[in-house]
């Protein structure tokens, strides 16, 4: 069985720096619009969503290097540190911070659904296993790292999407904007601003995102930039993360994104380190 630490503010914290950006809203996007009585120039909501389902099934596997910057009310000032992430779908990441051109290192941790394992090395006292997400307050369901990196890079399963679901509230045919709503059993789940980018192949990509929760309260903020075409994906550079509830916000830039590669089995071998560091009890 997993020997719990108290450690749930610093872990809390890492939660929340692993999410989503200010919701400037859609009003400057223009008059809501009435699909059925638009000009033909409006996109279709199928194509818009054909575009995310490509984009989306294409990623298996993410590896990336970066920058990424920290700020918390729980920080006396802002972090910033090296780092390295490494994803494979559905569920398992690895994300290890680092300082002085990765010499020293921050913190590791890894995520096979929800059971996630984080460790600060040289600071055994404060190492953490759980089987699974810790609850932020008046957050209404459990955040884990994987559901957080989900928000950042796979917010929804879009080839289980039905366009029906999916309403055109505002669309800029100067800037080739639009702004959607994605509802779930008769409530705003996710409002999402995408742009059309690659003349040479028109493709929509998610700009911004905002999840709710069930009381229509904004739960995760994201922003994505810096799109490029990596392996036939396109991919965002820059995220800018937000959690309202955390008043958390962090910013990464990725560099050296690699897609689908290769991954060794002991990255995510998530028992195997926590009874290493004593935090699992034997079998």
């Amino acid at each position: 069985m997993p020997i719990p630490f108290p450690i749930f503010h610093r872990c809390s914290l890492l939660f929340s720096c692993l999410t989503l950006c200010l919701l400037t809203g859609c009003a400057r996007m223009g008059d809501r619009v009435d699909v059925a009585v638009s000009s033909e120039n409006v996109p279709e909501i199928e194509a818009i969503l054909a575009d995310l389902v490509g984009n989306d099934t294409a990623v298996s596997t993410m590896k990336s290097s970066g920058v990424f910057k920290i700020e918390s009310p729980k920080l006396e000032s802002r972090k910033k540190f090296r780092g390295r992430l490494v994803f494979e779908r559905p569920d398992r990441l690895y994300v290890e911070g680092s300082k002085l051109a990765g010499a020293i290192v921050v913190f590791k941790m890894i995520c096979v659904g929800p059971e996630f394992l984080i460790e600060f090395p040289g600071e055994k006292e404060e190492n953490f296993y759980a089987l699974e997400g810790t609850e932020f307050a008046d957050v209404d369901f459990s955040v884990s790292p994987t559901d957080i990196v989900h928000e950042m890079f796979l917010p929804e399963h879009w080839a289980k999407i039905k366009p029906r679901s999916l309403r055109m509230i505002a669309y800029n045919e100067d800037e080739t904007r639009v702004v959607l709503e994605l509802r779930q059993r008769w409530r705003l789940h996710r409002r999402l601003e995408l742009q059309l980018v690659n003349p040479d192949s028109p493709r929509w990509v998610i700009t911004r995102h905002v999840r709710y929760d069930s009381r229509g309260h904004e739960l995760a903020v994201t922003e994505l930039s810096k799109y490029n075409v990596i392996e036939g994906v396109m991919f965002p550079e820059g995220v800018d993360v937000f959690f309202p509830t955390e008043e958390t916000r962090m910013s990464f830039t990725l560099k050296d994104i690699r897609l689908n590669a290769d991954m060794s089995s002991s990255t995510f071998d998530i028992q195997t380190r926590a009874r290493e560091l004593g935090l699992l009890e034997a079998p």
